[in-house]
This record gives C-alpha cells, sequence and structure tokens, in this order.
C-alpha cells in the first residue's frame, strides 16, 4: 500500500510584554526548531491506513501592552490597549495585522462565517471530508512572564475571543519547582548579572531561554494530540464503514434468498409520482417508506437545517422522498449502491445505498432508496381509478396493473 504524504501547519501565536523580548524569543525558538524531531503520523504508527501527515510548526510573537483609565471613582483601572504584530521575526519597524492569520481556514480560506468547533468535532468533520488538514487559524496561544496574572490572562482571552471564530488553547507559563510564582523568579531574574542571565538563557532554565522552550513544548504537545483526535477519528470511520458493508451484504444476500415479490399496482386513487422530464407514472404513494422516518432525528450535520441564515420549517426539511423494499419497477438493486433512472428517458431519479443515507432533515436512513423531490411530479388521485388522460404508464408498472387485474377476476 503505498502512502500518500500531507502536510499541516500547527501556528502557535506567544505574547510578550516587550517587543525586544519577544525577538530574542524567536531567535531561540529558530535555533530550537532545528532539534525538534519530525512531527507526524506516519503509516507505520497507523497500520490501518496509508496516509502520513507531516506537521509544520509556525510561531507568531506579538506584543501585548496594557493602559489605564481612572473610573468615575477615581479607581485606576487595567485594560488591554493592543496586541502588536512585528512580522515573524518581531525585528519590524511597523506593527502588522494578525487578523488573516486567525481567519485562515481548513484549506487556507477565511473561516469569518465559521461555526466554533471543539478539536474533536474538528478533526471528525475533517475526515468526513476526506480533509487532513488539522489545524485552522491560530491553533494555540502561549502567554510568556509579564502576563502571568489571572486578570491579563482573562483580558487577553476576552480579547481574543472576539476576533477569532475558533476556540483555541491558552496556556501560561509556570514557574520553576525552586520559585513559588512567576513575580518571584522574575526578580530572581532580574538580580543576575549579565552573564548568568545570557547562561539561563542558553541552557533555556531562566528568562527569554525557558520561554523559548515552554513555547516548543506547548507546540508539540498540540500537535501530538491533534494527531491521536485523527488516528481515533480515522478508525471510528474504518469501523462505521466496515459494519455498513457488513449490513449491506447482509440486506442483499436476504434480498437473494426471498422470493420475487408481486409487483404492487400504482393506485390511481392514491398520490402518485412522476418523471419530471417524460412524465412516466414511477411509484406511488404505496411504495414510500412505512412507517417514515423521524424528522431530523440526528444531529451530525444540523447545518443543513439551515439555509442563507434562515432555520427551514419542518414541511421542507425533507427534500426527498424514500421508498420501501422491493420496488422491482425502479429496476434491479442488487449492488450496495446505485442509481435510480428513469426506464423511458434514462434520467437519473435518485440514488439507493443499503449502508444507509442521510436526509436533508439530519435523520440517517437506512436502507435508503432516496428520490429528491425536484426530481419528480406528484399527481393528485384521480377519483374515477383511472390514470389522467395522455399520462405515461412505465411499462413495468402496465404489467404490474394486468397481474393484479388478473388475480382479481381469478379471485372474484
Amino acid at each position: 500500500m503505498s502512502a500518500t504524504n500531507t502536510t499541516s501547519r500547527c501556528r502557535i501565536l506567544f505574547l510578550m510584554p516587550q517587543k525586544s523580548r519577544a525577538a530574542r524569543v524567536m531567535q531561540l525558538i529558530r535555533e530550537l526548531q532545528q532539534h525538534v524531531p519530525s512531527l507526524c503520523m506516519s503509516q507505520e504508527s497507523n497500520p490501518n491506513t496509508n496516509l502520513v501527515v507531516e506537521i509544520e510548526l509556525e510561531f507568531l510573537p506579538a506584543v501585548a501592552a496594557f493602559g489605564f483609565y481612572k473610573d468615575e471613582e477615581g479607581k485606576k483601572i487595567k485594560y488591554l490597549a493592543s496586541v502588536d504584530f512585528y512580522g515573524e521575526d518581531a525585528t519590524k519597524k511597523n506593527t502588522e495585522s494578525l487578523l488573516p492569520y486567525f481567519d485562515e481556514g481548513v484549506d487556507g480560506e477565511s473561516t469569518q462565517a465559521a461555526k466554533t468547533e471543539d478539536e474533536e468535532s474538528f478533526i471528525t468533520n475533517a475526515v468526513k471530508k476526506n480533509s487532513t488538514k488539522l489545524f485552522s487559524g491560530i491553533s494555540g496561544v502561549f502567554l510568556g512572564p509579564g502576563l502571568h496574572e489571572a486578570e491579563d490572562v482573562a483580558r487577553i482571552g476576552s480579547f481574543l475571543a472576539t476576533i477569532s471564530n475558533n476556540s483555541m488553547p491558552m496556556e501560561v507559563i509556570q514557574p520553576n519547582k525552586e520559585y513559588s510564582s512567576m513575580k518571584e523568579e522574575l526578580t530572581a531574574f532580574k538580580a543576575m548579572s549579565d552573564e548568568e542571565k545570557e547562561e539561563a538563557s542558553r541552557t533555556l532554565t531562566l528568562g527569554p531561554g525557558k520561554m523559548a522552550k515552554f513555547t516548543v513544548e506547548f507546540a508539540v504537545r498540540l500537535v501530538e494530540q491533534r494527531l491521536q483526535l485523527l488516528r481515533d477519528a480515522i478508525e471510528r470511520t474504518q469501523q462505521q464503514q466496515t459494519l455498513a458493508q457488513e449490513a449491506a451484504a447482509t440486506v442483499i444476500k436476504e434480498n437473494d434468498n426471498e422470493s420475487p415479490e408481486v409487483e404492487s399496482f400504482i393506485d390511481p386513487e392514491r398520490v402518485r409520482f412522476s418523471c419530471r422530464k417524460c412524465r412516466t407514472i414511477l411509484f406511488g404513494e404505496n411504495d414510500l417508506e412505512d412507517p417514515p422516518h423521524s424528522q431530523a432525528q440526528h444531529n451530525f450535520s444540523a447545518r443543513k437545517l439551515n439555509h442563507g441564515g434562515r432555520t427551514a420549517t419542518p414541511a421542507s426539511i425533507c427534500q426527498s422522498y424514500f421508498l420501501r423494499e422491493g420496488v422491482a419497477r425502479l429496476g434491479a438493486m442488487s449492488d450496495i449502491e446505485g442509481r435510480i433512472m428513469c426506464p423511458k428517458c434514462s434520467t437519473k431519479m435518485g440514488n439507493w445505498h443499503w449502508s444507509g443515507a442521510q436526509c436533508s432533515c439530519g435523520t440517517w436512513v437506512v436502507p435508503a432508496i432516496q428520490v429528491p423531490k425536484s426530481k419528480v411530479d406528484e399527481i393528485a388521485p384521480s377519483p374515477s381509478g383511472k390514470f389522467p388522460e395522455g399520462t405515461v404508464i412505465s411499462p413495468f408498472a402496465r404489467l404490474a396493473q394486468a397481474q393484479n387485474l388478473a388475480q382479481s377476476k381469478q379471485e372474484s
């Protein structure tokens, strides 16, 4: 089995209180990235798939600036004044906007209207779409020394929530074991000589070096979590496909073992449905699923309930007719899935899936013999018991009608 290689980007935003510190941390991160092992899900790590996912780590340095104002009582109030981005190395004179990084979606497109999802739902939906893009926009945020106070963290979190449609984890740097708080650790670092500070940064134990180490480790943890979610989602999808194939095979076997059914008569005194193109009557009201499926029973495709920002009404939720099994006039359905064709003009009328299909209302119907309402015209009942003049009848329906009439005469 040949492997399919794909690349996904994990983008981390880290915040510092000063531009010079952000630039220094970014420089150290560049050096650390040369020693970080390749982050990927290989074919060997998941032998059930031929997928090889490589992860690129991208880091964005930014500066969080706070300001103060006095309220009506003269009390000093602290607020987040700005989050400034000075380029990927934090060395540019002028700031750049971070919005394009937040708005970049799964496939590199804008996600300004995207719905916030948790990580597991995000990965599950990506697998359903055959997408291997594990991250969108900013994947996570890391806060450095000087931004560790609970109130500052809350202010930054509120700011990020207003500009991002995607939920993202946020972590704050923690003090070393020998210090009781970040404030104590920062005080100790400031008291060091220049040589001691340089050594601490080089060994990644304090100062910018520690910040660089914690930021990279944070990114690696995020990637490992996403890869595990991807493995689990692929495994679940494969299990569901296997179960669906087994169920479909069982249905086909049972249908093959059953004696041929006498085709039901299309009752002209009930609603009938004809091909919109050639007007051939294909099935009747008595051929529809009985009992009908419950609307909106499943919630995994709720987006189908909303079109153009308007919630669909119950009457317009189901956009297809689902037929019972054994409607022979629509042709043989011996395969697991296939197309339903008009027997007269060969226009595609719908599909059948013995493993099931999803109705537009959200419910999963099993088995699914599905004809979109847009493909057929509804014909009102004929009180006289005859087909309306000029109606084209399927040859299969004519045969069934003749058989039913002959059977009725014999019984009488």
